[in-house]
């Protein structure tokens, strides 16, 4: 957290545009307080009532919501199942008096974002920033996928209307035989003879491993399918195709070479990985919500949140530091993963200093 977060007045806030179901105006005001002093520049609505809030919900965008649990004549989850019902995906946060831990679990089995007691609004702020974060990385999950779908369809459209790739490869020698104008093009090249004659000799298109485990799988299936090769335009960026197949033998039962055609996979694996890690990133944050709901204990709940970041988000090592207010300094006091001794010696400082400017 930089000095300027922690100064909400020193930096511009963060514009923030609320919907409020609750029907005790002093509930309201505190939350706004609340927000405000963390670096929120908030904009609120207030309605009281299931309809009034699917009605502006329909003609406003907001950032999130807020609820109180028990109102006069309905409940939090009647307006959060309304709204869900209507295609609603808005975060929504109940900001309650009292709520027990059962029925806290299972409203964010239902799809409630998160829950603060109202005895402990110094939560909000931060529940508020994670929900729009797991917001954020859904919708770009959404995105990405809708990208690999369009990639998809579009190759489609490029095959029908298209040649396609079409090469041989010496199954003794590893070198491309013969290619066609599509196959040169999807390599950077002007032409099929000019990439037969740019192929450097100490450069195969079909390494020996490759090309052994092709030619069994053709004489088990009587086909090659699809398998992925790692190769590099002309340009030297690398690239992803998929080759699939058959073996071309003469008379004698040589294996001359492989017939293969080739389809450029580079940008759907790219789509797929990001799809990956937006999944591991999502699990992360439902996680990590799910055990500050469970976890009392600081020291656990702190070691949990760093199992799960190294679990689910696969990186390698997640720490968590304390600031000790009389030095400045920043000191770790939960860690899981490679840490190769750099938390013993690290010295990071939240001060105006070299040590206090780096990540965190």
């Amino acid at each position: 957290m930089t000095r300027d977060s922690e100064n909400p007045g020193s930096a511009s806030k963060l514009p923030l545009r609320v919907l409020f179901c609750e029907d005790h105006s002093a509930d309201v005001e505190l939350c706004l307080w609340t927000l405000n002093s963390a670096g929120f520049e908030v904009t609120p609505d207030v309605v009281v009532s299931v309809n009034a809030a699917l009605q502006v919900v329909s003609a406003t965008e907001y950032d999130v919501i807020l609820s109180d649990y028990n109102m006069p004549d309905f409940t939090g989850m009647d307006v959060f199942r309304v709204l869900k019902a209507k295609g609603v995906s808005v975060p929504f946060i109940l900001v309650t008096g009292a709520l027990g831990e059962e029925k806290a679990v299972e409203c964010l089995k239902e799809g409630v974002a998160d829950f603060v007691l109202k005895d402990r609004l110094a939560r909000l702020p931060t529940v508020v920033r994670r929900a729009m974060e797991e917001r954020r990385l859904r919708e770009e999950r959404t995105l990405a996928e809708q990208v690999l779908r369009r990639s998809e369809a579009s190759y489609r459209s490029l095959i029908e209307s298209a040649p396609c790739g079409i090469l041989r490869v010496g199954a003794e020698s590893g070198h491309f035989l013969d290619v066609n104008a599509a196959m040169a093009e999807m390599l950077g090249y002007d032409s099929a003879a000019d990439l037969l004659a740019a192929e450097p000799a100490d450069r195969l298109a079909l390494d020996l491993k490759t090309r052994s485990r092709l030619t069994k799988e053709y004489e088990r299936q009587g086909l090659i399918g699809e398998t992925d090769v790692e190769w590099k335009r002309k340009n030297g960026a690398p690239i992803t195709v998929r080759l699939s197949g058959r073996l071309l033998r003469d008379k004698s039962r040589v294996v001359p070479c492989f017939e293969l055609i080739a389809e450029n996979v580079t940008a759907r694996k790219r789509a797929e990985e990001r799809i990956r890690q937006l999944n591991r990133l999502y699990a992360v944050s439902t996680d990590v919500s799910q055990a500050i709901v469970h976890i009392v204990k600081r020291d656990e709940l702190f070691r949990r949140i760093c199992e799960i970041a190294v679990g689910q988000g696969q990186f390698r090592m997640a720490w968590v530091g304390m600031v000790d207010p009389a030095t400045s300094l920043v000191k770790p006091v939960a860690h899981v993963g490679l840490d190769d001794e750099y938390l013993s010696d690290v010295r990071i400082s939240v001060a105006d200093e070299p040590s206090g400017r780096g990540p965190v």
